[in-house]
Parts: structure tokens; sequence; C-alpha cells
């Protein structure tokens, strides 16, 4: 597993502020990094003769505490790139969860183990995330609300303002009431 740190990285700082590349490009570079973590992690590995895979995160989660431990930390820096390609709190603090429940039932031992490698915290969240990330490009694809023109709607209410008193002063409105009166 390779973990590429250099400055164009999407994990840099220098690629969250990249002047050329647009919010969308960042958010999809950083969600790339997510995808192939999350399958490195959850789903690497695949047990000979079986469809059952395994990532790292449940390999290393036998051991007693430390490999959970570890698990969560790699599962952490998953949200953390999830903020950083602008994903919501409400969802993060969700991705939350899934960690911690992994968390929990992977501290029983040997059932947690087996249910380490089937609960696969880190692609639902990667699921959860793209959802979002396909809403997002659906919503960028729309198009932006109109700004109102506001030189052009001053001069339209300055000219219907000088009808009305032209109107009024030459005598419109009388002539208005006669017709009609």
């Amino acid at each position: 597993m390779e973990i590429n740190n250099d400055d164009n990285s999407p994990t840099s700082g220098r690629a969250a502020a990249d002047p050329g590349a647009t919010q969308r490009e960042r958010r999809d570079r950083v969600a790339q990094r997510i995808r192939t973590l999350s399958r490195w992690l959850d789903g690497a590995f695949r047990i000979p003769g079986t469809r059952i895979r395994l990532g790292w995160d449940a390999l290393i989660g036998l051991l007693p505490v430390v490999g959970d431990a570890a698990g969560v930390a790699l599962s952490s820096y998953l949200v953390h790139l999830a903020a950083r390609a602008g994903a919501p709190r409400r969802m993060r603090v969700q991705m939350g969860a899934n960690i911690l429940l992994d968390f929990l039932l992977g501290l029983v031992p040997v059932v947690g183990d087996l249910i380490d490698i089937t609960s696969r915290a880190n692609l639902r969240n990667l699921k959860m995330l793209e959802g979002w990330l396909e809403e997002q490009d659906r919503q960028d694809q729309r198009p932006a609300p109109q700004q109102p023109d506001w030189p052009r709607m001053l001069f339209l209410l300055v000219l219907g303002f000088a009808l009305v008193a032209v109107f009024t002063l030459t005598g419109g409105a009388e002539r208005l009431v006669q017709a009609f009166g």
C-alpha cells in the first residue's frame, strides 16, 4: 500500500489550495484517495476458494486492542479526508459512528475478528461519501441562479416613477377617472 504525501497529493495543503484546480477537481482527487484507502482497508484480499474479501483493517485487527486502535486511526484519517472533500458535518459524524461500532465489535475476542471481516465500516463510509459526491456533481451541473441586475432594475424603477409623474402632471389621471367614472 503506497501513500503518497508529496506536494501534488490531494491530501497536501497545496492541493487543497491549488489555484488552477476547480473545487470539483480538488474534491474528486481527495475522493479518489478515500476510495483507494477504503478498498485497501476493507477489501484488498480475497480468501482463496471463497468470495470473502478482507483488508488490512481486519488483518491488523487480529492484534488485540492495539490492532483495533490502529484500524480506528486509519479509518479516522478517511473521515479527515472526507472533511477535506467538503463532506457535511452530519455525514462525518455518521462515518465516525460506523468506525466506533466497528471498533467496539472488534474488541470482542474471536467473534469480533469475524465481525470485523464482514462489517466493512470503511466501505460503508465510502458508499455514503460517493452518494454525497454524486449529489454535489448534480448540483454542479445545475445552472447557477441568476443574480439580479441592479442597474437595470434601478433604471426600470426610475422610468416607472417618471411615467407615473408625467401621467399625473399631464392630467392623465383626471381623464382616466372621467373615462371610467
